[in-house]
């Protein structure tokens, strides 16, 4: 696998029996404890070259790689790839082909402008967000409320108000499968760095629209979907379609560990031309998790690391399982303002209470690290 990070996507592989290599743009302590993990330092440019020199029998991604169908494709040459085609990437990854999509369906997505159509058309009256095209994490985001410099890398949509959310599908090559819902936490109210970086998530346990389904059945059908995939977007009167995330999501984490079930188990069967049963989760219960950014530099001492160690039980069996504290930091090693230092997860009857008990491990997190 390769991926921004793996190690939530590699602990659901080997809870459904795989072994697992990746490669990884930080192959933090506990995803080399589970996988044979190198750091790929120029992600993504030097996956292909990885890949080449690995033993595997295919390979699957997660965060970024959506964004180079050209890379997906010459990585594809030395491993079969799990997933969506690089051609489907495309599709997905454009938010004009999305904007046609929903016209022609019939759902909401916000309205989207080139920058060189907007410069001569569009009147800077209300908000508008300028949007990389190779977006990840919300990073690079920003309103705009003035004409911004023509860019090929950018485009306008008009900014919307409404709860961000995110649904988790499964398409085999005959249905699409919802897995769950999550109401997404993002921008500077939970400690991201950025007004729009993502940051954390909830589940939610209602159930999905049927105008949520009838957007995943129009991607699936004319995108030709494959395995696990995701679309961000607003609830508002109606659902509005944001961004299709056409790989594993962070949110996919808190799925999985409410599932008796691999979520990657059933994405590699799918990718393998089976169809998967119809599926719910174990239980009614509720998960959350928040990406915890670093409020100022912070050096990861040994000692800290080891009181974290005791605190939250880490341990190889854990991250396989469902850890509470993730994407492990190396003693010794130093994060900067604004940087990720760690996941952490928490579990709970309610969204109330998994929030509740998430908000008190960040708590006590921060404690020892500032």
């Amino acid at each position: 696998m390769v991926g921004a990070s793996c190690r939530a996507m590699a602990a659901s592989l080997i809870r459904a029996g795989y072994q697992v290599t990746a490669g990884d743009l930080f192959a933090d302590y506990d995803t080399q404890q589970l996988a044979n993990a190198t750091t790929l330092s120029k992600y993504p440019w030097s996956a292909p070259a990885w890949l080449s020199k690995t033993t595997v029998d295919a390979w699957c991604f997660t965060g970024g790689i959506e964004n180079y169908p050209r890379l997906a494709d010459r990585m594809s040459r030395h491993a079969p790839l799990l997933g969506p085609t690089p051609d489907s990437l495309r599709k997905v990854r454009d938010p004009f082909w999305l904007a046609d999509l929903a016209k022609r369906h019939r759902f909401h997505f916000p309205e989207s402008k080139r920058l060189d159509e907007a410069l001569s058309s569009t009147v800077f009256n209300e908000p508008w967000l300028k949007k990389p095209f190779r977006s990840a994490g919300g990073l690079r985001i920003e309103t705009v409320s003035e004409p911004p410099a023509c860019s090929s890398q950018f485009f306008l949509q008009r900014q919307l108000s409404g709860t961000p959310m995110s649904m988790a599908l499964l398409s085999t090559k005959k249905k699409v499968h919802v897995v769950g819902l999550c109401r997404l936490q993002i921008g500077f109210n939970f400690g991201a760095p950025g007004e729009f970086l993502f940051a954390g998530g909830v589940t939610s346990l209602q159930q999905a629209s049927s105008e949520l389904q009838v957007i995943a059945k129009a991607i699936h059908a004319e995108a030709k979907m494959l395995g696990l995939w995701g679309i961000d977007f607003l609830k508002i009167d109606r659902s509005t379609l944001l961004e299709v995330n056409p790989r594993w999501t962070a949110s996919m984490a808190l799925h999985d560990r409410r599932s008796a079930i691999s979520l990657m188990g059933m994405h590699v069967a799918a990718c393998e031309g089976k169809e998967v049963d119809e599926f719910s989760l174990s239980d009614n219960s509720a998960a959350a998790f928040r990406i915890l950014y670093a409020r100022q530099p912070i050096n990861f001492r040994e000692e800290v690391f080891e009181q974290i160690a005791v605190a939250f039980g880490l341990s190889r069996e854990a991250t396989i399982a469902g850890p509470e504290f993730a994407d492990v930091p190396f003693p010794g090693s130093r994060i900067e303002t604004g940087f990720p230092v760690c996941t952490l997860y928490a579990d709970g009857a309610t969204e109330e209470e998994a929030e509740a008990a998430l908000a008190a491990k960040i708590a006590r997190v921060e404690s020892l690290l500032y």
